[in-house]
């Protein structure tokens, strides 16, 4: 075992240790720490600073997070250039028979994807698509959670919003009577964005950060989004202020977005979408930048983490 390559993990101070112990680096690729993760780790500076001295090379996914390893003890020498490698991944494909099949049932313009929600977010997004529906009867929402084993709550949600559904794991299909197609199943996002013309990005209604908006654009999806973006807060903000994507706040924001997106400026915020986001990625660094860094790194003997002070050495 020649190196320890963590990409966008969270931190193991185990696995790190083991490695040092053994001589080996230890590199993080797209690193992320919130604010929350970053005061636990304020708590204990001692086993911070061993735990970043540990780190021989860190390259983070945004500026905050790279001041936050910095502020924990990582020295100026190991930080490597911030690089969102979501930004280059290429975009998944879906599968085409799927795709083909349930295409005539979730009508593009008007499905709605709540994609990765999280508990607390299915409720009022049901309550504005339920509004939604009214309005438009052909309206249809593929609600995607993050943790498909919340199916069972999601689907008491649904059923106290006033809504039918269709379960995908059990090959059920969505339709006049069954507007909500519940994705309780893993591996088929690109799936949904490619056949949702909005899709509205979990983790943001609630404080979990945000997950990824390069997914949707590069599907065509017109993106909306909560007000908790801080994972991807640069992205977003160049999204908004372009009018590429709308942040929106509870069911009445949400409601009004919905009621604003036709087919034509579902086209027009998507096609805005990947031109700001190739904008980005134009003047990022790529990441090549880092696999330059990974030859020079791997094989070299691992930094020496500082000595964990004894209580009452001062």
């Amino acid at each position: 075992l020649r190196a320890l390559i963590l990409i966008e993990s969270e931190l193991w101070p185990n696995r790190i240790f083991e490695m040092a112990r053994r001589d080996r680096p230890v590199l993080l690729l797209g690193a992320r720490l919130s604010a929350r993760s970053a005061a636990r780790w304020q708590r204990m500076p001692a086993l911070a600073r061993r735990l970043t001295g540990a780190i021989a090379y860190l390259s983070a996914q945004d500026p905050a997070s790279m001041d936050r390893f910095a502020t924990l003890g990582l020295a100026p020498e190991r930080r490597g250039p911030v690089i969102d490698l979501k930004a280059f991944a290429p975009a998944a494909r879906p599968d085409a028979a799927d795709l083909n099949a349930l295409a005539p049932l979730l009508p593009r313009a008007r499905t709605l994807l709540a994609a990765s929600t999280h508990e607390g977010e299915e409720a009022p997004i049901l309550e504005a698509f339920a509004r939604r529906w009214r309005a438009d009867p052909q309206a249809r929402l593929v609600l995607a959670p993050r943790h498909p084993r919340r199916a069972a709550q999601i689907a008491a949600l649904i059923e106290r919003a006033g809504l039918g559904h269709a379960t995908r794991s059990r090959g059920e299909r969505p339709g006049p009577d069954r507007p909500v197609l519940l994705a309780d199943t893993m591996g088929e996002m690109a799936l949904w964005y490619a056949l949702a013309g909005v899709s509205f990005i979990g983790g943001s209604l609630v404080d979990k950060g945000g997950h990824t908006p390069f997914e949707p654009a590069a599907a065509g999806s017109a993106i909306l989004h909560g007000p908790h973006v801080a994972n991807f807060a640069a992205v977003y903000g160049a999204l908004d202020r372009a009018g590429a994507a709308e942040g929106v706040a509870g069911a009445d924001g949400l409601s009004a977005a919905l009621a604003a997106l036709d087919g034509a400026e579902q086209t027009r915020r998507a096609a805005c979408a990947r031109e700001v986001l190739a904008g980005l990625r134009a003047e990022a660094p790529g990441p090549d930048m880092l696999i330059d860094a990974l030859e020079g790194l791997i094989g070299a003997p691992a930094p020496t983490p500082p000595a964990e002070k004894e209580p009452g050495n001062g």
